[in-house]
């Protein structure tokens, strides 16, 4: 993931869906970020809309999608 890294505090975000501001803080990532995401990603959680023009994101999902782009650090095991 470009730009930021994924900030997995689950005690600072309680509730089950997140705003768009909250996913691109949580991801430390601008909110516009998270709509190019949205668009060119297809393993990104896919927007919740609880009315029109109110998108939510899953937290779970979120924290799925970060926990898949962390690079894998297998090589730095020292035998």
């Amino acid at each position: 993931m470009r730009g930021g890294r994924c900030d997995a505090t689950p005690s600072r975000y309680p509730t089950v869906l997140a705003t768009i501001d909250e996913a691109a803080e949580r991801l430390r990532v601008h909110r516009s970020t998270i709509y190019r995401l949205a668009q060119t990603d297809p393993t990104f959680p896919s927007f919740l809309y609880v009315r029109p023009r109110c998108p939510r994101i899953k937290v779970s999902d979120l924290d799925r999608w970060c926990a898949m782009q962390a690079p894998n650090t297998d090589f730095l095991t020292i035998p």
